[in-house]
């Protein structure tokens, strides 16, 4: 299989992809903190995108696959509780319950912590005593079937709190992209040499990046065409010579899965 990086919606393409032909979905979905790239977070609209992706999910992964999803409280607005005091919404259940609907067994709770020193994102904790947000949570499904389980690192897999602090600062035009540390240790725990890794929200193409550099093969699927520029930008500069030019939504995949 070829690595391909396609700028287009996720419910357009993902469909296209065969069916179990995935080993490891790696991904952040919007989760309705206010990023640029969330104009409309309310609440039914991005239950509404998870499912979806749940959905497709476990099409695309192959039986023994696993699907690890990223993400944070979500900061809710007057429009869904009826007040403007500081509150966070755990979006945990709902990932759990996301999961459970659509077939995928959560094997592995998980929080990551960040560098305090380089957040950027702890605007809702200056008017109230609140904590700015240093970690986010890894939630792992496993879809069921494809025999028994691989202990690749133990050291790693054992851990429930994977620190991100002291790496290397991120140089990128994205307000929320994977620390590379963080996406080395999700693709050593779950995937080998050669395996199939599907972000399709990829933003600005770090889990791509790093499977390229670890021998895995690669889809990215982002509807930004910015970060889409910035991804590719990045993919040259590591000499990826794997990766096609970005194929029109139509034809989204071309040769990467035949």
């Amino acid at each position: 299989m070829k690595s391909a990086l396609v700028c287009g919606r996720f419910e357009e393409v993902l469909p296209q992809v065969p069916a179990e032909s995935v080993d490891l979905v790696f991904t952040s979905p919007p989760y309705g903190v206010g990023k640029d790239y969330e104009p409309d977070a309310r609440f039914g609209v991005l239950l509404q995108l998870l499912n979806n992706c749940f959905r497709e999910t476990h099409r695309v992964l192959k039986r023994g696959g696993y699907a690890v999803f990223n993400f944070g409280n979500m900061i809710p607005g007057r429009d869904m509780l009826g007040t403007d005091e500081p509150c966070e919404m755990p979006m945990g259940w709902i990932y759990w319950s996301q999961g459970l609907a659509n077939g995928l067994v959560l094997q592995a709770q998980r929080v990551w912590q960040k560098d305090f020193s380089k957040i950027t994102g702890g605007k809702h904790a200056i008017s109230a005593p609140r904590a700015v947000p240093e970690f986010e949570h890894l939630f792992t499904f496993r879809k069921p079937g494809g025999g028994p389980q691989l202990i690749r690192n133990r050291q790693m897999s054992q851990r429930a709190i994977w620190s991100t602090v002291g790496g290397p600062s991120m140089r990128v035009n994205h307000p929320a992209a994977f620390p590379e540390a963080l996406v080395e240790r999700v693709l050593t725990v779950y995937t080998d040499e050669g395996g199939v890794v599907l972000d399709p929200f990829a933003g600005s193409g770090t889990v791509g990046l790093v499977a390229q550099r670890m021998k895995r093969s690669f889809l990215l699927i982002e509807k930004e065409p910015a970060y889409c520029e910035e991804a590719r930008d990045r993919l040259d500069t590591a000499v990826l010579d794997q990766v096609p030019k970005m194929q029109a939504a139509d034809d989204p995949i071309g040769d990467v899965f035949r």
